[in-house]
């Protein structure tokens, strides 16, 4: 004999999550937003791995208020400030998984940096001067030669009046590049590592932005750019480039490998994950010291401030 409880969970189920999720799955699916995460755990430096505890922690903490507690209603007392806490709560969270996620490459880059003459097999550090290796590489927008390049796609989707980017193409190169310290060089893999653009703003500071309604004459040429991505026209895109340009500081850390097709010590990834950082070697070690302790404190600060709030305005504590 089914227990009431059993149907009463049942229909609970039905009626109210399964709508809810499939809700959440569509919208999810629509604006893209698993690229959204990836392309600013991209610019974070941040993976999956490093978000998912603190994630989980504040996930855990809203579950903890809502399940037992008394969640104020939109206008009713006590509303404005658990808002402001459950904000807190995001903001630490975020801060939290920018502290993790960069607090290991920090304490390679404090180590300091291998000379490239008669480096051996294993995990390394090198910073130096980068250059072409054989083939030049042409950034699709630009059409400059480049070490390395991004190219990230978005188009306008939105609900009513309320519209957000939602990423429809990213491509990057992998085409190897040089490193040189005066001392040697070797030979950068970049398929299958990050490359972090940190000579710039975090979120912005791209080298290449264009709309594609754009009518100027100077525009590159969008239309061999949508075929080679396999796109179709639409006004509402915006095609944005990142490039790592000839001559420019590199920081790398990755492994080195004996490859008998390069004419230097091949560095990519495997003992070591390989982290490409544009910047010298000092300005790297300051960039992720101030990424680190930055996150920190925001995410302690802000994790313990929002939880004090939303917990005291749910009525848990």
């Amino acid at each position: 004999m089914v227990a009431l409880v059993d149907i009463f969970v049942a229909v609970f189920v039905l009626v109210f999550l399964v709508p809810v999720l499939a809700m959440l799955a569509v919208l999810w699916y629509y604006f893209r937003l698993g690229r959204s995460l990836t392309h600013v755990g991209r610019r974070l430096g941040v993976r999956w791995w490093d978000a998912a505890g603190p994630v989980i922690a504040g996930t855990g903490l809203l579950a903890l208020v809502a399940l037992p507690g008394d969640v104020p209603a939109e206008g009713e007392p006590g509303s404005l400030p658990f808002a402001v806490g459950f904000g807190l709560v995001v903001v630490g969270t975020v801060g939290a998984a920018v502290a993790i996620g960069n607090l290991d490459e920090y304490r390679q880059v404090r180590r300091g940096t291998d000379a490239m003459a008669g480096l051996d097999e294993g995990p390394t550090i090198v910073s130096g001067t980068g250059e072409v290796d054989e083939d030049a590489v042409t950034a699709p927008l630009s059409g400059e030669q480049s070490l390395w390049y991004s190219l990230r796609v978005t188009e306008d989707r939105g609900i009513a009046h309320r519209t957000a980017p939602a990423e429809c193409h990213y491509e990057r190169t992998d085409a190897r590049f040089v490193v040189d310290d005066g001392s040697g060089a070797v030979v950068v893999d970049p398929s299958g590592g990050s490359v972090r653009l940190w000579g710039r703003p975090l979120m912005g500071g791209e080298d290449v932005r264009v709309r594609g309604g754009t009518g100027s004459t100077d525009a590159p040429d969008l239309a061999a750019v949508r075929e080679q991505a396999g796109l179709d026209a639409d006004p509402d895109q915006a095609f944005v480039e990142h490039r790592l340009e000839p001559e420019c500081a590199v920081t790398v850390l990755g492994t080195v490998t004996r490859d008998p097709e390069t004419r230097y010590p091949l560095v990519s990834d495997g003992e070591r994950r390989l982290v490409v950082f544009e910047g010298e070697a000092e300005a790297v070690r300051r960039r992720l010291r101030r990424w680190v302790r930055a996150g920190a404190v925001i995410g302690v600060v802000g994790f313990a401030v929002g939880a004090a709030v939303v917990l005291s305005v749910g009525g848990v504590v």
